[in-house]
This record gives C-alpha cells, structure tokens and sequence, in this order.
C-alpha cells in the first residue's frame, strides 16, 4: 500500500465520520484539508529520508551508511550537528 493509497484511505474514513455527524460542508472540507497537509509533509519527509539515505550509501559505501544508522539510533556518539537533531 502506498502513502497515497493510506491517506485516501484515511481521508475518506475521516469523510464518512464527519457526513455522519451535523457538520457543516465546509467544516468537512477544512478538516479534510488539514489531514491531507499533514500527509504530504509526511510524503516529503519520508521521500526526503530515502534520498539522504541513497546518498550516504553512494558518498559513505554500505560501512558509512551502517555507522550513520548506529550514530542516529545512539548506538554510537553523534557529531555535534547530528546530535542537535536526534
């Protein structure tokens, strides 16, 4: 299942929730708009995460990239930029 298969999922549950109370059209609709901001930062972070990760293996090889996941997991110490984030 893709994110955009998740969130149309999710949306249209989100929908037949809302249809099913007195709600006001255009309440639906910000509610709806909110969810769906919320999975396209999703989609950016999560399409943004792969591309970092694609490109410490091909800058760092596959033993560049298995520190990097031990250094953000805390198996081992950050750098100081790093450390900021986790």
């Amino acid at each position: 299942m893709t994110t955009s298969d998740r969130r149309d999922e999710i949306i249209e549950e989100i929908t037949e929730i809302l249809e099913s109370y007195d709600v006001f059209t255009h309440d639906i609709e910000t509610v709806l708009n909110r969810f769906d901001e919320v999975f396209n930062e999703m989609e950016t972070a999560y399409k943004v995460g792969r591309q970092l990760e694609a490109f410490v293996m091909d800058e760092l090889g596959r033993e560049g990239y298995n520190r990097f996941l031990r250094k953000i997991a805390g198996q081992e110490c950050p750098g100081e930029r790093l450390k900021k984030e986790c």
